[in-house]
């Protein structure tokens, strides 16, 4: 195992050599031999520009670009664990099961010298397990990550993959210690609300939903609280929130997808068109809604 000393020691006999040179009375090779270091310092240090040149055009939502450049990163000559690891999970983002597989592997096989960057490529490993329905295995490698690399986002994934597996008991006693950990997180909050859901506890659902809804950016939120007021018999609104998750930008790394709000929103826009036509001389009536649940239960 090289030591940062080790490491660090073909740098300080070339800086020797240069400065040698040109105290001993050789300038012009001191200054090649400079120029050929600074060169080969750019090399070396083009995996970190190109991560940094990724990370940029990620943040500006240019999503080929960052691609584009995490792939050379990821490419290069003794890439680093964390350039790997971020070029699978991109992959992984957009759907490219296949092709992120091999590098996320890779990522977590290197012998990285900070444990923070093999946890972060372990919990990579986990997601796309979990994408490739190895549910088990995601879990569990969430699970033995937890004790060393407790974090929001640990607790974000594992919440997620408890209500993906069906396990909604474990999932709220998770969910809630996720909750004591990071009260302001919305995942974890949204996490909670869909445990609720699962186990018809409605009105706590909606207590959590009714705070973050205006405020979140990913659709699941607006979908299971629509889900939640389609069961409170407030058909309306939930046409709203459907609506509204449709305009939100669907995750690849969800369970729900566009496919999945439309067809929920097409079953309430016949449930209301079913309403209008038996009720049709009571114009009032029919914009009241509020119990076409409870009446379409009670006709099934």
């Amino acid at each position: 195992m090289k030591t940062k000393l080790t490491r660090m020691l073909p740098d300080l006999v070339f800086a020797i050599i240069i400065f040698s040179s040109i105290y001993m009375g050789y300038p012009l090779v001191g200054k090649i031999l400079l120029a050929v270091y600074f060169l080969y310092l750019i090399y070396k240090s083009l995996p970190a520009i190109y991560a940094t040149a990724g990370g940029n055009a990620y943040k500006k939502g240019d999503k080929e670009k960052a691609l584009t450049y995490f792939k050379k990163a990821a490419n290069s000559k003794n890439a680093k664990a964390n350039f790997i690891s971020s070029y699978g999970y991109l992959l992984l983002r957009d759907g490219k099961i296949t092709e992120s597989e091999p590098y996320l592997e890779k990522a977590v096989e290197l012998d990285d010298k900070l444990p923070q960057i093999k946890y972060s490529s372990l919990l990579n490993l986990s997601l796309l397990r979990w994408k490739q329905g190895r549910i088990p295995e995601a879990i569990k490698i969430a699970e033995d990550l937890k004790p060393n690399y407790l974090n929001s986002v640990v607790y974000e994934v594992l919440g997620y993959y408890y209500i993906s597996n069906g396990n909604y008991k474990k999932a709220k006693t998770f969910n809630e210690e996720a909750l004591l950990y990071d009260e302001d997180d919305d995942v974890i909050k949204d996490n909670m609300a869909q445990t609720h859901y699962f186990l018809s506890e409605y009105e706590e659902a909606e207590k959590i939903y009714s705070k973050i809804v205006p405020d979140v950016a990913f659709p699941e939120a607006y979908y299971y609280y629509a889900l939640i007021k389609i069961e409170m018999g407030e058909i309306a609104e939930a046409k709203k929130l459907l609506e509204i998750a449709l305009s939100k930008k669907v995750s690849f790394m969800s369970n729900i997808n566009e496919e999945i709000i439309k067809n929920k929103l097409n079953e309430i826009n016949s449930l209301i068109e079913l309403k209008s036509i038996d009720e049709p001389n009571n114009p009032d009536d029919s914009n009241n809604l509020d119990d076409l649940h409870t009446q379409d239960q009670s006709e099934n």
